[in-house]
């Protein structure tokens, strides 16, 4: 009985983080594009450092432990960084929205209840790792061992077997010194071009530091890809199938976030239809016709508020479009290496939910065809 009720208040505590999750990594995609903003990144920073902190927290209560230790992870760098905001760069927020990105992606692993399911973060963490070590001064540059083991390449006992070669070697022939890579090359454990990859995915997490420990001054910063993920790729992993790569199995619930003040309306008027029907029950009883003409009007127009109130619930601000149109923005801009500014007016404009879905993925494309084709450096 006792386990029933555990399970029972676990199915609860997790149903309530995936409904909480989609708006908390709304609001943190929001402030993360916010941060080139000096005035208000700290203010920013605070707000992305208490969502990691919800995510760490409310995983853990929900045995998403995956989930809480990668976010951990993450609010360790953000705490690093609300020490040192003047230390945000393009290359650190894009780090960060990689970051989120793979919450996300476990949410909807959670939602359609594959927790089972391989989520591939060694190579973000390990970005994110360097880069909170570089904020808090110590060495950045990844450990060739610890990124193959990560990545899933090698066993720990396979990088402990060749750190004693290492030694053994060190000591009986000093003459033929060699690399830890090389070791694992000669035992078959790894491919010369994995080692290859692996380190210059090293050298680029190098150049990202850099980048990192003197950011730009100019107020218009120079858009610089933090690490080349062709190298990052191109180290192989044992499972291929990542969360990224599949399709989702069953479609989720969707969830409304709806004002507290329209529901209250929609109650109110609800109120209105009870005390309206105890009216016309009444007149129909002392067969008041008059009273029921007048009745019958105000009825009409109680259900025709209730019906318009019930169409605004599924109304949604141009908000959340607008943040994905800045999303791929700051993406594609980086990419291509050019200095765009997106404005958009009328956020709080609202649509049908079911309109902004049909809208999106054209104004998205057509955004993105501006970038690349219709703007020149």
């Amino acid at each position: 009985m006792k386990d029933d009720e555990e399970r029972e208040l676990l199915e609860l505590v997790r149903k309530t983080f995936i409904e909480e999750a989609d708006f908390l990594l709304s609001d943190c995609e929001a402030a993360l594009l916010n941060l080139n903003d000096e005035d208000s990144r700290k203010e920013s920073l605070g707000e992305i450092f208490r969502i990691a902190h919800s995510f760490k927290g409310s995983g853990a209560a929900a045995q998403y432990f995956d989930l809480a230790s990668f976010a951990h992870s993450v609010e360790d760098c953000l705490s690093a960084l609300r020490a040192q905001p003047e230390k945000v760069t393009n290359e650190v927020i894009s780090i960060l929205l990689r970051a989120f990105d793979k919450i996300k992606v476990r949410v909807e692993d959670f939602k359609n209840e594959d927790d089972e399911n391989e989520w591939e973060v060694s190579e973000i963490l390990q970005e994110i790792q360097s880069t909170t070590n570089i904020l808090e001064g110590k060495n950045a540059d990844p450990n060739l061992g610890e990124m193959l083991v990560n990545s899933g390449v090698v066993a720990e006992e396979d990088i402990e077997d060749a750190v004693k070669e290492q030694k053994k070697d060190r000591l009986e022939k000093p003459e033929t010194q060699k690399k830890i890579g090389e070791y694992l090359v000669e035992d078959n454990k790894v491919s010369k071009k994995t080692i290859d990859n692996a380190i210059a995915f090293q050298k680029d997490i190098r150049k990202a530091a850099q980048n990192i420990e003197t950011p730009s001054q100019d107020s218009e910063r120079k858009n610089i890809h933090s690490v080349d993920k062709n190298h990052v790729s191109q180290i192989p992993k044992k499972s291929p199938n990542t969360a990224t790569e599949k399709k989702t199995k069953a479609k989720a619930a969707t969830t409304l976030k709806i004002a507290s003040d329209r529901v209250d309306s929609v109650m109110d008027l609800v109120g209105e239809l009870v005390v309206i029907k105890s009216q016309i029950l009444e007149s129909q009883k002392s067969k008041n016709l008059k009273q029921l003409d007048s009745l019958f009007a105000l009825l009409d127009k109680t259900v025709r508020d209730i019906y318009e109130r019930t169409l605004s619930m599924r109304m949604t601000s141009l908000k959340s479009l607008f943040l994905k149109l800045q999303r791929q923005v700051f993406d594609l801009s980086n990419e291509l290496q050019k200095k765009v500014e997106l404005k958009t007016y009328g956020d709080d404009t609202e649509l049908d939910r079911s309109i902004i879905e049909k809208i999106g993925d054209p104004l998205i494309h057509i955004v993105r065809n501006s970038l690349d084709h219709g703007l020149e450096m």
